[in-house]
């Protein structure tokens, strides 16, 4: 697999990494991977393009989103006071951070389908418009 500098899309990434992290703080934790997939998905459609492309942007927002949320519930934990139990919660979060990369990267994934198969809709029926016009151009 060749990954170029031209398929990754920093733009959407961020947009996504503050999507998931505003959905994540305004919500409860509860809400974090649905924050993670519906903020994969708005990038996978803002990137567009191939499948690969949503589902490398949509690893990227991933990783960033989830080591941003790993360092905010750290802080949250520690300033509650159970620094004591750090080390029981590290499992946790560690697969927290390995469901939001999924999450992150499914996102991406069909969220790119999302904006293939909407720009094929799209072109059929422009091809049709143009045969209708020029039938009654005829």
């Amino acid at each position: 697999m060749n990954l170029s500098k031209e398929m990754i899309a920093w733009k959407p990434i961020i947009i996504g990494v503050v999507i998931a992290l505003l959905l994540y703080l305004l919500s409860s934790e509860s809400l974090t991977f649905i924050a993670f997939l519906l903020a994969g998905i708005a990038v996978g459609y803002m990137v567009g393009g191939k499948i690969l492309d949503g589902i490398v942007n949509g690893a990227i927002f991933g990783v960033i989103g989830a080591i941003i949320a790993f360092v905010i519930l750290l802080i949250m934990l520690v300033s509650e006071g159970v620094t004591s139990y750090i080390s029981y919660f590290i499992v946790t979060l560690l697969i927290y951070i390995v469901a939001e990369i999924i999450l992150g990267t499914v996102g991406g994934a069909i969220g790119s389908l999302i904006k293939s198969e909407s720009s094929i809709d799209r072109d059929e029926e422009e091809e049709e418009e143009e045969e209708e016009k020029e039938e009654k151009s005829e």
